[in-house]
């Protein structure tokens, strides 16, 4: 049996589209891995009893459901450029630490809050960019 926490809301759309929502999240990887959708009149059937009742649903991440994910900062230089090619220069320079399963937030070299230093003379910028990879748990 694996961890994880269980989230129901109630979501106001006003009239009969307001329903129910189930969300479900692995504790391990933190994954978002079931959202459920029923209707208020479903919902109370089930809490009092009823069973077999119609939800719709989405699954995602299930590949990742109990293995821990992991993170890293690293500092990341990023070549001088024109403003046109900034996506490209920082997802290149993000990629040559993309080993082992990292993958880098990649978005992390355009935010200047996480800049440490900024071209000066057309030199390249370093950012702080956090990467993550997800491996087995210990179950």
């Amino acid at each position: 049996m694996r961890n994880g926490r269980l989230s129901i809301s109630r979501v106001s759309g006003g009239g009969e589209h307001a329903h129910i929502r189930i969300e479900l999240v692995d504790e391990n990887s933190g994954v978002h891995f079931l959202d459920a959708s029923l209707s208020m009149k479903d919902f109370a059937l089930a809490i009092t009893g009823q069973g077999d009742l119609p939800v719709a649903f989405t699954l995602r991440g299930m590949e990742l459901v109990g293995k821990v994910r992991e993170h890293k900062v690293v500092e990341v230089e990023v070549a001088a450029g024109n403003w046109e090619s900034r996506e490209l220069r920082a997802r290149a320079a993000c990629a040559m630490h993309e080993v082992d399963g990292w993958l880098a937030r990649w978005e992390d070299a355009l935010n200047w809050h996480n800049s440490i230093r900024s071209s000066v003379s057309h030199g390249p910028s370093v950012y702080r960019v956090v990467y993550e990879r997800f491996v087995a748990g210990t179950d």
